[in-house]
């Protein structure tokens, strides 16, 4: 379902199709598994666990940290998805890392989330590049974080 990219209600009539498929297995008999269940497993099962899997491989690979703010029309506030970029074998892959909910943000917003979600978490070290979708208030947020990582290593 989530390979696919198809909708968590999707999975409401499953038990019927592992049913049809496998009649006389018990398990799919009893097998249940909807909307909420499919919803609930996705975010609290599948999902944690591929983030420490990308965590791991940002602690001994070089990766690229891009964000890319948009308005969530249903919910009315801007929306910051962090992804990583790393490099594996002979592809470049593109992982979504983490989405945040900023309301009205100005580039001081962009980098206390960008610092929250990635330095904090992924810390720096193997950072290769931090990239970003617009000119305006990326430059700024940009410069910002060039100016606390030279302060905070001057002397080193």
């Amino acid at each position: 379902m989530i390979d696919k990219n198809n909708s968590f209600s999707s999975s409401n009539d499953i038990s019927f199709v592992l049913q049809q498929m496998f009649p006389t297995a018990a398990v799919a008999k009893k097998f249940t598994c909807g909307e909420t269940e499919s919803m609930y497993l996705a975010m609290h099962g599948i999902a944690p666990y591929c983030s420490s899997l990308l965590h791991k491989r940002t602690l001994q690979e070089p990766y690229v940290s891009l964000s890319d703010e948009n308005l969530n029309k249903h919910m009315q506030t801007k929306q910051m998805d962090l992804w990583l970029r790393i490099w594996n074998v002979d592809t470049v892959e593109s992982r979504n890392f983490e989405s945040s909910f900023l309301g009205h943000a100005c580039a001081s917003d962009l980098l206390i989330c960008f610092e929250e979600k990635v330095a904090g978490k992924l810390g720096l070290a193997h950072m290769a590049q931090l990239s970003m979708d617009g000119p305006y208030v990326n430059w700024a947020t940009f410069e910002n974080f060039r100016q606390r990582l030279k302060r905070k290593h001057q002397g080193n």
